[in-house]
């Protein structure tokens, strides 16, 4: 009768088999400061928020996880990385006003980058997007309806 080898040979062997795969480690995690200081009921809008953001803004922008690891933010694509922030304070009045699909927002250009925030929701958003990403107008309007179910206006 053939023997079972000992559980201690095996358990590396499935904790390893576990860990491979095309999942976004932990190497490839995005620097993106959490926001602090927020209430529960913000926290839980960031929450529903990052649960609803789709995995994909677009072919070959794909979700990656940040560090630290919170609630209020993520990230997507290769870097530098889009960094999305939720429960940040309201952009600027001077800030270019624009709107895509039903969401209202406010664009500031730092140079390198467009930093969009949110406009008339009860939870605000950020979105830096660097400059080399094309279609930014697409890579919003693909969180648009994670974002008008979970920051409700």
């Amino acid at each position: 009768m053939p023997r079972r080898p000992p559980l201690g040979l095996l358990l590396p062997l499935v904790l390893l088999a576990g860990c491979t795969g095309t999942a976004s480690t932990a190497g490839d995690a995005v620097s993106v400061p959490a926001v602090n200081g927020l209430s529960a009921q913000t926290l839980l809008s960031c929450a529903d928020l990052k649960g609803q953001l789709p995995k994909d803004l677009a072919a070959g922008v794909t979700r990656r996880p940040t560090v630290p690891d919170s609630t209020t933010t993520t990230a997507y694509g290769s870097d530098p990385a889009i960094a999305v922030r939720c429960g940040v304070k309201q952009g600027s009045a001077a800030d270019e006003p624009y709107e895509f699909d039903d969401v209202r927002w406010a664009m500031h250009d730092t140079g390198a980058a467009r930093r969009w925030t949110t406009r008339g929701l009860k939870v605000n958003l950020e979105v830096t997007v660097p400059d080399h990403f094309d279609a930014q107008a697409e890579l919003l309007g693909a969180m648009a309806k994670a974002i008008t179910s979970a920051l409700q206006r």
